[in-house]
């Protein structure tokens, strides 16, 4: 599925009054699902099997498609700085997380 630009009409209302932390995730989601990823990916290298490993980070990628979408978001409110360079980086994650599920599956 393909993501989509998201107009300054759809953002939430409540994210157009949510306020940012200290380090400039907003309070509404993209902390949790983003530091999810490394976690994840993390719990996988100590994975009890390959199906456990491809299981976790089949999760990392479904936190990392969350994180894109909340920062779409916060491109479309006026409230938040732009972070091009994340959704980016998210993309980049994401297609290596798939190469490496996909490597796992074929059992290499």
């Amino acid at each position: 599925m393909q993501a989509r630009d998201i107009r300054a009409d759809e953002v939430p209302q409540d994210l157009k009054s949510c306020g940012t932390s200290s380090c400039g995730t907003s309070s509404c989601g993209t902390s949790s699902c983003g530091t999810s990823i490394g976690a994840n990916v993390r719990e996988a290298q100590s994975a009890e099997s390959r199906a456990d490993f491809i299981h976790k980070l089949k999760i990392s990628a479904k936190e990392c498609e969350e994180t894109k979408y909340w920062l779409m978001l916060c491109n479309a409110s006026e409230n938040y700085p732009k972070c091009f360079d994340l959704i980016n980086f998210c993309d980049e994650l994401g297609m290596i997380l798939t190469k490496i599920i996909s490597s796992a599956r074929r059992g290499r």
